[in-house]
């Protein structure tokens, strides 16, 4: 991303009002909060997770998120399909809890806010952004 958008003018002209953060969003800096991003996009794997480790990091991008910003995060489509086919009972369950917490943001950020869906299957496995506007 950072090679990418090197080669980009508008990035280069707001170069400095953008911020890199490779690691996990509980040890952003506490500069971070609340409330400083216009916009957040998100690459973690969140079906890889504990159900409450995806509910703090996204309870996090929430704090993080200005309102009227956006958080963009990405979910592989039918990987959790798979994964409840072919899984153990353990892994299934935290999988479909995962899918819960996910579905439940998208609900309250509906209230409140727009959520938007583009899939794309060009991607290998197709991949689904998921965009929140506060």
């Amino acid at each position: 991303l950072k090679k990418t958008l090197l080669k980009s003018e508008e990035y280069r002209r707001h170069r400095e009002r953008i911020f890199f953060f490779e690691g996990p969003v509980q040890n952003l800096p506490k500069s971070a909060l609340p409330a400083s991003y216009d916009v957040i996009v998100s690459s973690l794997p969140f079906v890889n997770f504990a159900p409450e480790v995806v509910d703090e990091i996204l309870s996090l991008f929430r704090q993080m998120t200005r309102d009227g910003g956006s958080l963009t995060f990405c979910q592989y489509v039918g990987v959790c399909k798979i994964r409840e086919l072919f899984a153990d009972r353990p892994t299934r369950r935290r999988v479909k809890a995962v899918e819960k917490i996910v579905k439940r943001w998208c609900d309250e950020v509906a209230e409140g806010g727009n959520v938007y869906r583009r899939v794309s299957l060009l991607n290998v496995p197709p991949a689904m952004a998921i965009e929140f506007n506060f």
